[in-house]
């Protein structure tokens, strides 16, 4: 593969001149976790023919002890989404001034693991006509509002055309709207870090948050006749438990990868 900075995989030898393109973001509770943990993954993405992009954003860098409570991770989460944001606005502008990466920017497709996969589906879903909490309308107003504080290049836009949510959530699954983009997602059905259905994403087994997880905006997006596919890991306490060296991780990317090409390609 080629390997462009910042963190940006090509397929080998890439000609043309415009490629669909997915932004990745890794996990780690919002606590920890870097950009290379998503190499692999862009690797895997750049040799189907897309470009992939691993991103980095802000981490929750205060005490552990005591655990920080759903006031601050959901502020957190806000800023993350903020730096998501500003990633694909940058995507966008390079396509419409230097092109260095040579994307569509019709087709570009926000994923990631665990805490990534709360952040894409947060950037995607997640918006000024929704109706959201205290805790959210406020950690919106302090980090720099819709567009977030990242960038100040909002000229571009940080839409995306889909989500590859791997074992993510949202705060509410009713976020989703009939004209949000499809979902693809991934999850282990007792999983006990981030719920598959309703229930507190963890942080060293300790709950923090009420979230809704991958079966519950499948539902949603059932309901509102939004393109979406889920793949339940059956009988699983795992987090994540596909990847590694599980028999399910070929499926699972190839899986992936038949729902954004139904995208790029609709019949």
């Amino acid at each position: 593969m080629n390997f462009l900075p910042p963190d940006i995989f090509e397929p080998q030898g890439d000609t043309l001149a415009a490629r669909p393109t997915i932004v990745l973001a890794f996990g780690g509770s919002f606590i920890g976790g870097q950009k290379e943990d998503m190499h692999n993954l862009c690797l895997y993405y750049a040799r189907k023919g897309y470009i992939a992009v691993s991103i980095d954003y802000r981490l929750y860098d205060g005490p552990l002890i005591p655990i920080p409570n759903g006031t601050v991770m959901t502020d957190e989460v806000v800023k993350a989404v903020s730096d998501m944001k500003a990633a694909i606005r940058y995507l966008r502008e390079d396509a419409a001034t230097n092109n260095i990466f040579k994307i569509d920017t019709n087709l570009i497709f926000a994923g990631g693991i665990s805490a990534g996969g709360i952040l894409a589906s947060h950037l995607a879903y997640l918006d000024s006509t929704d109706s959201y909490d205290a805790e959210i309308t406020s950690a919106i107003a302090n980090n720099g509002g819709w567009n977030g504080n990242s960038s100040s290049n909002y000229q571009y836009s940080s839409e995306v055309q889909g989500v590859i949510n791997y074992s993510g959530a949202l705060k509410e699954a009713v976020y989703i709207d009939n004209t949000d983009p499809p979902l693809f997602s991934v999850h282990d059905d007792n999983d006990g870090t981030v719920p598959y259905a309703a229930g507190f994403a963890t942080i060293f087994g300790f709950p923090i948050i009420a979230l809704e997880g991958s079966y519950l905006m499948h539902q949603r997006t059932d309901s509102l006749n939004i393109n979406n596919f889920l793949i339940t890991i059956p009988s699983s306490n795992g987090h994540v438990s596909y990847f590694g060296g599980s028999s399910w991780r070929d499926s699972v990317e190839t899986s992936s990868c038949v729902f954004m090409k139904g995208i790029i390609c609709p019949s």
